[in-house]
């Protein structure tokens, strides 16, 4: 194979029983964040991981992950994080799904489902995306009181905008408000429901937006939402809260060649040698998720725990790596992409630093093509 995923084990336990901990002592449910195959980690690989560890929710994006986690024997609660049409309702109801209801047509289309699937409604607090605002939540009560249907709703939920990005959270304060202030209507109206709102970073720094259940999502996976999330955690909490990253990404070096100064590499001719140059030659490229973009400033990959830099364009199947510097390499050498060898690290966040993008953007994009593979 041209490059492999691994998929630590060791660490993604690690990283649930964290939250686990985090939650004992309370009545909060933990949903497990499966979505975009399991943000790049492997949904099937992932969840193989996780099914033993007590997890009654899960969440994702696509009915065709539904459809996987019901084939790989999930029996638990699926809730779909994203919209779905009226077309798809009885393929939700037949696999049991719980769905969002967002808008006044959708609740509409919903309603007039006769094998209708259970429904979560959205409260759209500030993220101005998906969601009813307090400001029409009485016509939507008005209507599932004339219709019957809080038998067939079970949560009601809200996202927030921006609780990982700043160190002060006056904003998520809104929502939280907003929040609880439709919560408030629909269990005056005798509408009672499961209730959540906390991602990742809510999770960690926002113990009033708990509620019944929180969603964890990039932290499963060892990644903290930024680092200003993890800033505030530590001064909030005085806490050395360890994640354990769960991604490596490896391949290995197909070949090996020395070229004279003055040479180009790749394409366009956007890197010329500046003495004699040992080029290798990694059998991944963009369509792998090796970004175009990384391969335009200083980046590298690491082989016999030594840095390799990245030398010409990256192209659709293929990077070249300056070894002129790489001490004892040879061909076949084992290739860390991203992940660790000896004292060198390339964390996603910094492969996405050089991608000019974030680190759930680098994760979510390996493409499934590639083996997962687990480990530990």
């Amino acid at each position: 194979m041209n490059s492999w995923i691994e998929i630590d084990r060791k660490a993604l336990i690690h990283n649930v029983r964290v939250f686990q901990d985090i939650l004992s002592g309370s009545d909060t449910r933990l949903s497990l964040v499966l979505k975009s195959n399991a943000y790049g980690h492997g949904l099937k690989e992932v969840y193989g991981v996780c099914k033993d560890l007590g997890i009654e929710d899960i969440a994702v994006a696509y009915l065709r992950e539904a459809s996987l986690l019901r084939e790989l024997g999930y029996t638990g609660n699926i809730f779909m994080l994203t919209p779905i049409f009226k077309e798809d309702l009885q393929v939700a109801k037949d696999l049991d799904v719980e769905v969002e209801i967002g808008g006044l047509g959708f609740l509409k289309d919903w309603s007039f489902c006769k094998n209708r699937p259970k429904g979560h409604l959205k409260i759209d607090t500030g993220l101005s995306r998906q969601g009813f605002t307090l400001e029409n939540l009485d016509e939507i009560i008005s209507f599932i009181k004339e219709h019957d249907l809080s038998k067939d709703l079970r949560g009601v939920f809200t996202h927030f905008a921006n609780v990982e990005d700043v160190l002060e959270q006056t904003y998520a304060k809104m929502q939280i408000d907003l929040f609880n202030k439709a919560c408030n209507r629909l269990e005056e109206a005798g509408i009672h429901l499961l209730r959540h709102a906390s991602a990742s970073s809510a999770i960690l720094l926002l113990d009033e937006a708990r509620f019944d259940m929180v969603r964890l999502g990039v932290s499963l996976y060892g990644l903290w939402p930024s680092q200003l999330t993890r800033t505030s955690y530590e001064s909030l909490k005085h806490d050395n809260l360890e994640l354990r990253p769960v991604l490596s990404w490896k391949s290995r070096l197909a070949s090996i060649k020395k070229i004279g100064q003055g040479q180009f590499v790749g394409y366009g001719c956007t890197y010329r040698t500046v003495k004699d140059t040992l080029v290798g030659v990694i059998p991944v490229g963009y369509f792998d998720g090796f970004f175009r973009s990384a391969g335009e400033i200083r980046s590298y990959v690491l082989i016999r725990g030594q840095r390799a830099p990245l030398i010409g364009r990256v192209s659709m199947n293929l990077i070249t790596v300056d070894l002129t510097d790489v001490h004892g390499v040879e061909e076949n050498d084992l290739v860390t992409l991203i992940g660790k060898d000896g004292g060198e690290e390339i964390s996603a966040g910094i492969f996405g630093d050089w991608s000019g993008t974030i680190h759930y953007e680098v994760v979510a994009r390996l493409s499934s093509e590639i083996n997962r593979i687990v480990v530990g």
